[in-house]
């Protein structure tokens, strides 16, 4: 816990946020220091903790890796068999009891679409026999929406938050939320990020761990040099990127509950094409709450003692109507859900067991089953849906 970011969630105490130790008991109203799943110092992901400790000792099962799935195999309605390309050809395996689909909220409704579960005219469009007409499916698409604010040290950030990720976060409500939301839970976070990911996290990456490592007559190389003079161009002098991105911060303004709910569908008969998304990211209260949101923080870099680390704003240029700066840098961070939400509503693709309506032998277990998209990361919260389903 660097002193940098305990200066930065006591400052946002001075603005109406609470200070509480822990964001998972209770609501999670407040600033905190950010929990990680981190074994040994490196991010422990779900394969390593779920998959890789039983690979060895459970004999029924066989992971196939470099594989994508192209469709289920149905008879009279009944999931039969998995159709899957790897090693350069196409397999099929036949199933005993049950298919469990966790391609997540772009691969599963993807797989049920090319299996002939979906928008009946999209399906047939590209030739795709129909089994079930269920316009549900890749529809209800939701994601967190995020723009940032770039700020610059006048020292360098401490080793104990580079390459740290996300330090420090905090929850709160837009006015809006106040007046019209009755969720019970928080409609926007702030995360306090190491590095200038407000230009882009692959900005950042290269900045930090790769390019500096590279002769100027590589590719690579040439690349770390127009990085170099673009720093140079926001005032990180002296040619050092790696100092330069060392001093440049990020805090992503992020709505945890947008108005904008897009769809996904089919543009292609072969399974390796992605989906056509059509996100929402243009509505007008939307991004009206973004826009609070980089003022109240915009506001608390200019408290102390947050206040005295930062030597100037970088992005966006001053409190006010940032509209323009938001149009340009917003974005989706890749959360995304709802493409076969569960309920029992006529509009649902699985039902309260997860199970594919319509059809047997098939259930759903990621996090396009959330019907709504949950305040916060929804990494947590997909591994609840497996542990339960």
């Amino acid at each position: 816990n660097c002193r940098l970011v305990c200066d930065w969630i006591t400052s946002m105490s001075k603005n109406g946020f609470n200070v509480k130790g822990d964001y998972n008991d209770g609501d999670n109203y407040g600033a905190f220091h950010t929990q990680q799943n981190v074994r040994g110092q490196i991010r422990h992901d779900a394969f390593s903790s779920f998959i890789e400790p039983i690979l060895d000792t459970h004999p029924n099962l066989t992971v196939v890796s470099c594989a994508t799935t192209y469709k289920v195999i149905f008879k009279d309605k009944v999931a039969k068999a998995v159709q899957f390309f790897a090693d350069g050809k196409l397999h099929v395996i036949n199933v005993k009891n049950e298919i469990v689909l966790s391609a997540g909220a772009t691969g599963s409704p993807q797989i049920l679409m090319h299996s002939g579960i979906g928008d009946a005219d999209n399906l047939k469009k590209y030739g795709v026999e129909v089994i079930v007409d269920n316009p549900s499916v890749g529809s209800n698409f939701i994601d967190h929406i995020s723009t940032s604010l770039g700020f610059r040290l006048h020292n360098e950030a401490p080793c104990s938050l580079l390459g740290s990720g996300l330090a420090g976060t905090a929850f709160g409500d837009s006015t809006w939320a106040k007046k019209n939301q009755k969720l019970g839970c928080p409609d926007m976070q702030y995360c306090f990020t190491a590095g200038p990911i407000f230009q882009s996290a692959f900005n950042s990456v290269l900045t930090r761990n790769i390019v500096p490592f590279y002769p100027r007559d590589t590719m690579l190389g040439k690349l770390y040099r127009s990085f170099v003079n673009y720093f140079e161009g926001i005032g990180c002098p002296g040619g050092s990127l790696h100092a330069a991105a060392n001093k440049i911060l990020t805090i992503g303004v992020v709505l945890n509950h947008p108005s904008g709910i897009g769809n996904m569908r089919l543009r292609s008969r072969d399974p390796r094409v992605p989906l056509k998304m059509n996100a929402k990211m243009d509505n007008q209260e939307d991004l009206d709450r973004l826009n609070e949101g980089l003022n109240d923080m915009i506001k608390v870099l200019n408290t102390e003692p947050i206040a005295s680390h930062v030597e100037t704003i970088l992005q966006p240029q001053g409190p006010g109507d940032n509209m323009d700066y938001i149009r340009k840098k917003c974005y989706a961070i890749w959360h995304p859900v709802g493409t076969c939400k569960m309920g029992e509503a006529d509009d649902a693709v699985v039902d309260s067991k997860l199970r594919v309506k319509s059809v047997s032998g098939i259930r759903v277990m990621d996090a396009s089953c959330m019907p709504y998209i949950v305040s916060g990361n929804t990494q947590v919260a997909s591994y609840l849906i497996a542990a339960r389903g």
